[in-house]
Formats: structure tokens, sequence, C-alpha cells
């Protein structure tokens, strides 16, 4: 089963390893998603239907998903947190007018947090949603469209600034009010590159491309710490 590396700070540095800088920025989860020997998670192979490894990244058909397990969704902070990760999206659908997630966390209540392609041509999205109050949603699309593998990441301080901010390649592009903080719920459901729909304004689908190197936080992350992150 995929399960989390349990993570503690360290002193951030260049020259590390991808994984010991993830370790400094104070991850609680990373998921490489390769079966390189020095970063492999146990017990995950890319077997799962749809997907497959090149030796550094997950490729990801339209079809795949993998599911977080209980270990990771109980330590997600929907106030503040993070996800930082490496993505390619596939020829043609930068333009294919369809919401592709990259990753997706939410609550049996109609919360949930997105990260992934949007469904305006040429745009990553970023998507916060408050199921449980009124109004509900805010979702932000940046500039994108990038056809090679690049870095993509997605931060809120609800609490803090009341912003969640999307970035691409070490830039912000967007960031955007919640229109309302989640009224509780706790985490039952998480996956990487799969489907979602919360009605049906929502509607996220399969990601087809590949994902790489995603990180999780939990605290509050400065942007300076989680764009380092973008330069391998």
């Amino acid at each position: 089963m995929l399960q989390p590396i349990g993570l503690t700070p360290l002193a951030m540095a260049r020259g590390r390893t991808y994984l010991s800088r993830v370790i400094a920025a104070g991850a609680f989860a990373y998921y490489p998603l390769a079966n390189d020997a020095t970063e492999k998670i146990a017990g995950y192979d890319g077997s799962n239907s749809g997907t497959s490894f090149d030796g550094t990244k997950a490729s990801f058909n339209g079809s795949a998903s993998i599911a977080l397990p209980s270990g990771f969704r109980s330590v997600v902070n929907t106030d503040t947190g993070a996800i930082s990760c490496f993505v390619t999206v596939a020829s043609g659908q930068w333009t294919d007018g369809t919401n592709r997630g990259v990753t997706q966390l939410w609550t049996n209540n109609g919360n949930y947090l997105s990260l992934g392609k949007g469904d305006l041509s040429n745009k990553s999205r970023a998507f916060y949603r408050s199921g449980s109050q009124s109004p509900t949603s805010s979702t932000t699309q940046g500039t994108d469209g990038i056809t090679t593998r690049h870095h993509v990441a997605m931060r809120w301080n609800v609490p803090i600034d009341y912003l969640i901010y999307l970035y691409v390649n070490g830039s912000l592009v967007a960031s955007f009010p919640p229109r309302n903080v989640w009224a509780g719920g706790t985490i039952n459901q998480a996956h990487i590159g799969g489907t979602f729909s919360y009605g049906a304004g929502d509607p996220i689908v399969e990601f087809i491309g590949t994902i790489d190197r995603i990180a999780y936080w939990n605290t509050n992350i400065s942007e300076s710490v989680l764009l380092a992150l973008a330069v391998e």
C-alpha cells in the first residue's frame, strides 16, 4: 500500500537530494512516484491500472487514480498547508475544456481542495470549496500551457491571510480568497490523478500525462521555501 513518509524539518541546503530538501521543508508526506532506488516508496511499483513508470515519473492515461491512505488523510490541515509537484500535461489536453485533477482532498460534507489543469485553455487550476457554507466555492486559473515537465504548487493559509495561491515554475500566477472557511469535516478521501465531482458545477476527471515528486504540508510553509522546490 502506498504510504506517506514521516518527515521532520531539517536545515535546508542546496546540493542535497531532492528528498532531503523536501524533508527540510517540513512536508508530512512525499510521493516521488518513481522507481528510483534512492526514493522508492515500498510496496508501490506503478501497477495501478492506467499508471506506468519510466523510471523517474508516473504516467497517467486518463483512467488511473492513486488513493492515499487513512494515515495521510488524518493529518491534512484544511486551514493551512501546501502541495508541490512536477507534471507533464499530455498533448492536446491543455485545450480540451476539461478540469483534470493532479490531486484532490475532500470531506463528506462538500468541502474539498484540488490542484490540477483547468477547463480554460492553457490554465493551471487551484480550487477551494467550502460546501457546508454559502457561498460555497472559489477557484483560480493561472496561465500555464507548458508542454514539457514543469513544477506546479498550491498554498493556503486561510486563518492568516485568507488567500489561496497558485504557482507555476517558481512564480505566482494567481491568488484568490476562499469564499468561506471550511466548517469542520475530516478528510475522508484523497487521491492523485483521479476523478471527482461534487455537483454538476465541479466535475474533475482523470489526469492525462505525468505526475511525480508530489509533496504535502499541513503547516504554514513560506513561499520562498516552497518555491525553492521548483528547482531540482
